[in-house]
């Protein structure tokens, strides 16, 4: 849990709302202009997830498009349609924190997120 309070004062520092779920020992992270996220402790590191509905009339070949092209563009972050229908982007953070590559990694992980505002998919497909 240490590495997560360190992490989570980090993303304070980048003008993230935090919540601490106890009993699922992961934090929710929310911010005004980036996507708000869960994360929490995950095989050795740390796993960042956000996840985002898809439109009902959202055909799967479109879903599958938009995500392999987010895929082949993203840094740190890997995206998929989950079991419920939802899109999901997530990436891991292997190591103990350190201040100077853990900045490097939300630098990378943002790049990601903003990916999908540069696509008009993302407003065709995700609520």
């Amino acid at each position: 849990m240490e590495n997560l309070k360190k992490i989570a004062t980090h993303l304070e520092f980048l003008g993230y709302e935090l919540e601490l779920d106890q009993e699922e020992k992961r934090y929710r992270a929310m911010h005004d202009k980036n996507w708000n996220f869960l994360f929490g402790n995950s095989v050795g590191g740390v796993l960042f997830r956000c996840f985002i509905g898809t439109e009902d009339d959202a055909t799967i070949d479109r879903l599958l498009k938009y995500v392999n092209d987010l895929n082949r563009d993203a840094a740190v972050a890997r995206f998929y349609i989950d079991g419920d229908g939802d899109f999901t982007f997530e990436g891991w953070w292997p190591r103990e924190y350190n201040k100077a590559t853990f900045g490097v990694f939300m630098d990378a992980w943002h790049h990601d997120g903003g990916l999908m505002a540069k696509r008009e998919e993302s407003r065709e497909l995700l609520v």
